[in-house]
């Protein structure tokens, strides 16, 4: 089963998503596949944050910040692996700005980007028994952005909409309050 949450920042979502994955999974089969790549202070505060609340929950850390498919090496029992992927965000930033992020031109990329992230996604989902997505809505803030930020939206809510199409269950996190959206 492949399930979405979806929220903004600090909205409860990877708590959510968390819970989702203690209940499906005895620990020895609980794998978070982290995406994030730690840039400057802030992005380490964020991580090890991440490392305190999932700290004593039976989580086995996997670095897999592009090529998503690939934490699949890492799994020895894949069909009894339940994941945690956090976040979707984190690995369509990384698989787009991946060289020089000014260099050429952004809209370009997003058909290559899209198409990466959701094959390796589906890749590696298929193999296991269950997998928890997080992704962030960065939508509704009303904000106008350069055309870099632009592209990396656009690109980002291509994967969102595909992976809720493609998903079992989809929530999205307010306020910490959990919606089921299918």
């Amino acid at each position: 089963m492949v399930t979405l949450v979806y929220g903004g920042s600090g909205s409860g979502k990877s708590e959510f998503a968390e819970d989702l994955v203690m209940s499906g999974a005895e620990p020895g089969h609980r794998y978070y596949i982290a995406t994030m790549i730690a840039a400057g202070e802030e992005g380490r505060r964020r991580v090890e944050r991440h490392v305190k609340l999932r700290s004593g929950k039976g989580f086995q850390t996997i670095e897999c910040p592009r090529n998503i498919e690939e934490a699949l090496r890492r799994i020895p029992r894949p069909e009894e692996a339940v994941l945690l992927i956090e976040c979707v965000s984190n690995l369509v930033a990384n698989e787009m700005f991946d060289s020089d992020p000014a260099g050429g031109s952004p809209d370009g990329k997003i058909p290559q980007v899209v198409k990466k992230v959701i094959s390796g996604i589906e890749g590696l989902t298929q193999q296991v028994r269950d997998a928890v997505l997080v992704s962030n809505n960065i939508f509704d803030d009303g904000m106008e952005y350069d055309h870099l930020t632009v592209a990396y939206a656009k690109a980002l809510g291509m994967v969102n909409w595909q992976l809720a199409a493609d998903s079992d269950r989809v929530f999205e996190v307010t306020a910490g309050i959990p919606q089921q959206i299918r």
